[in-house]
């Protein structure tokens, strides 16, 4: 094959691979098909002249390789040794694959993430280069006995040779199947290997049964291929105005290669934005103005290509101005001992105490009956990377200032966290975290004295990193210490905050002794009950304890699930309920137990402590104390605005920014790179999956949320963007 027939062959099973991929998403409709086509024939079209060169490369290396094994001097002993090279190295193949799934999962059980990230490729390379030479070595080995072979029954045995193309297709693609299928999530980038086997293995596939195709006239052949450039052209000019159906496309392979590479060839001013392929990017030469820029209101110009300036009048006003209860419960202000405990990916909907019908949270339960349970809490953010540090700062992930630390984002210092508040208060702080926050969000340490890796010597295996026991048995050590060390004085306040990583994806089933669940959700469900477990441990020493008359303990998550309810699964993508509807309980020394239904969010815990320790004055947040709705819900505002911020972390995720604003009739979601906005009516739609028209007393609501959440957007989140 020449290379422009290779060129052309790649080109049509990408666009195959595309449509499919696109199809199976049912997002966007016939469009999103065409689009997801165009996109994925596009990365066909160049893997298509990688391939003409490799295949170039491989016959000449075929050809020396073959010159490796003696020569029986016979007639037929080139294409003998040529079949022994293709099993030799088909065998060391088979047995390479293998090995890279068993290696990279006990890659797992070594806590250092950069190392692991860093040793995968190595491994990668090493081995495929040891791969090859065991290949050649079998290939010497196994000659006598294929030449034997043959005298008894010559080669080829399946005839013609389009149906030996065929054989060796599909085995390509049961591999490729099978190391997906079990290793996907282990391999991390490298699992581009598996899925280019499976797309060579159909295009093999595909070039058999165009067989007949490729006899056509040359000119027939032509304008195919000028027909389907012609298709995709237009169905990338059609959607720039058709945004959502790139909403597929950030869940997919190919297509999304395909956007990315367009994206960053067209990105020429380097702000992130592309000014096609639903980029937003108004003006592709200037740096200054981008679809996250801010609009300075009233200077003529669109800074954030939404189309309009931004009026002098543009916000309505803060509804929190309001931000503490301030009255009657000034007798209880004073140095509570503070217990914070951060539970991860634990939706609101599968606690007993929020109407879940299965035992998974008896613990929590019989804690609600004691605590302020907010029914209608949410995080601001489904990301743990946004959620903590704004839980921790008070400070909504929109409205916070953010650095770049080691290609990751973290809270800049000029917003305090609460262990830094209460630290110059005198208290002892301490926090119990496992790897993934020691490593990557280590911004959010700041301020405690004592920072616990709970998970630093347990294994990892393929159901994660079980940490919730180990996790309780350093908090308790924690508690044991702070009393037993002050002797006979009175042990200073302290603050003890404990993240659970568990229920995390991915889950396991846990040993026999813990409550057993059926359905889909069985795992998950039993890794809530393993963590509630161990979080009633906790609770039980501290009402044994000798300070729980001034003991504020907070039970919360850092975001919820999602189980294909948006189309997705685990969190980091969505502001949708499922993604941040989260338990929210908060037991107060004196204060009964009682369910309160305003909205709120996990923005407001800060303000709410800081309140209770009389060290309000002068600290900035963007919360609302939580006494205000539970003991003065008439001053808390009618339609209070819950934010919500999420962005792609890495590339595999797409290229991706999302703004919502929550309130207690409706959700506005904003796909900011896409321009993509969805109102939804939370009456007539709880699970937040149809979007209203925009139109009569829906494009009012529309227009006045987009308005507060535009001027709630006074960070530089949007300028931070980790996949730019």
């Amino acid at each position: 094959m020449r290379v422009r027939e290779h060129v052309a062959l790649a080109w049509f099973t990408g666009a195959l691979f595309g449509a499919v991929e696109l199809a199976r998403s049912g997002l966007g409709g016939l469009l999103a098909v065409f689009v997801g086509a165009a996109l994925a024939g596009l990365v066909g079209a160049l893997w298509g002249i990688v391939q003409a060169g490799l295949v170039a490369i491989a016959r000449r290396g075929a050809a020396t390789a073959t010159r490796l094994i003696p020569d029986d001097g016979e007639p037929r002993g080139a294409a003998i040794r040529r079949r022994a090279l293709g099993l030799g190295l088909g065998v060391a193949g088979l047995a390479y694959a293998g090995l890279l799934v068993v290696l990279f999962a006990r890659l797992g059980e070594v806590e250092d993430l950069e190392l692991v990230a860093a040793l995968r490729p190595l491994i990668a390379v090493f081995g495929a280069a040891a791969a090859l030479a065991v290949g050649v070595a079998l290939a010497g080995a196994s000659l006598p006995a294929l030449a034997a072979l043959d005298d008894r029954r010559p080669f080829p045995w399946l005839r013609p040779q389009g149906l030996r193309q065929l054989v060796l297709a599909g085995l390509g693609c049961a591999l490729a199947l099978v190391i997906l299928g079990r290793g996907d999530d282990l391999l991390g980038i490298l699992a581009w290997g598996p899925y280019l086997l499976l797309f060579v293995g159909v295009e093999v596939g595909v070039a058999v049964a165009l067989d007949r195709v490729r006899r056509l006239e040359r000119a027939v052949r032509r304008g195919l291929v000028a027909t389907g450039v012609v298709l995709s052209v237009g169905a990338l000019v059609f959607a720039e105005g058709s945004a959502p159906v790139y909403a597929g496309v950030d869940a997919s392979r190919g297509p999304w290669l395909g956007r990315e590479l367009l994206r960053r060839l067209t990105d020429v001013d380097g702000d992130g934005f592309a000014p096609i392929v639903g980029g937003g990017d108004c003006a592709p030469f200037d740096a200054a103005i981008a679809p996250q820029a801010l609009d300075v209101p009233g200077n003529g110009v669109d800074e954030n290509c939404d189309g309009v300036d931004a009026a002098l009048d543009e916000g309505d006003g803060d509804p929190l101005a309001d931000h503490y209860y301030g009255v009657d419960l000034r007798d209880r202000v004073r140095r509570y001992d503070v217990v914070w405990i951060v539970v991860d990916a634990l939706r609101a909907d599968h606690v007993g105490a929020y109407g879940y019908a299965a035992p998974t949270t008896p613990y929590i339960d019989q804690f609600a009956a004691e605590a302020l349970t907010f029914t209608r809490a949410y995080s601001q953010s489904s990301a743990t990377m946004l959620s903590i540090p704004s839980m921790l700062s008070g400070r909504d992930p929109l409205a916070a200032t953010w650095e770049y630390r080691d290609d990751k984002l973290a809270l800049s210092p000029i917003h305090p966290t609460f262990a830094e508040l209460v630290t110059g208060l005198g208290y002892r702080t301490s926090m119990i975290v496992t790897s993934y926050i020691y490593v990557r969000l280590q911004g959010i340490l700041r301020g405690y004295a004592e920072v616990v890796d709970a998970a630093e010597r347990l294994p990892k295996t393929r159901g994660g990193r079980r940490a919730s026991a180990s996790t309780a048995d350093h908090a308790l050590d924690f508690l044991h210490r702070h009393f037993a060390d002050s002797g006979a004085g009175e042990p200073p306040p302290y603050l003890l905050t404990v993240y659970f990583e568990d229920p995390h994806m991915p889950y396991s089933a846990r040993a026999p002794g813990y409550p057993s669940f059926d359905g889909p959700l069985a795992d998950y469900d039993q890794e809530i009950a393993a963590t509630d477990r161990h979080i009633g441990m906790i609770l039980e020493a501290l009402r044994l304890s000798p300070r729980w008359d001034r003991t504020i303990v907070i039970i919360t998550a850092d975001h919820g699930e999602e189980f294909k309810e948006h189309g997705g699964r685990a969190h980091s993508r969505t502001c949708y309920v499922e993604s941040v509807h989260v338990p929210l309980l908060v037991r107060i020394p004196g204060v009964r137990g009682r369910r309160v239904e305003r909205a709120v969010g996990l923005v407001d815990l800060v303000p709410t402590l800081l309140e209770l320790l009389g060290a309000e004055a002068g600290v900035e947040v963007d919360g609302q104390s939580l006494l205000i709705p539970t003991f003065a819900p008439e001053r808390a505002p009618a339609e209070r605005p819950v934010f919500c911020a999420v962005l792609s972390q890495k590339p595999s995720q797409g290229h991706f920014l999302r703004y919502a604003v929550r309130t207690a009739e409706h959700l506005l979601v904003e796909e900011a790179i896409e321009g993509r906005v969805e109102l939804y009516e939370l009456a007539d739609d709880p699970q937040e999956v149809r979007p209203v028209a925009r139109e009569g007393a829906a494009k009012e609501t529309l227009t006045r949320l987009w308005r507060r959440l535009k001027a709630a957007q006074t960070g530089n989140l949007g300028g931070r963007l980790l996949t730019r």
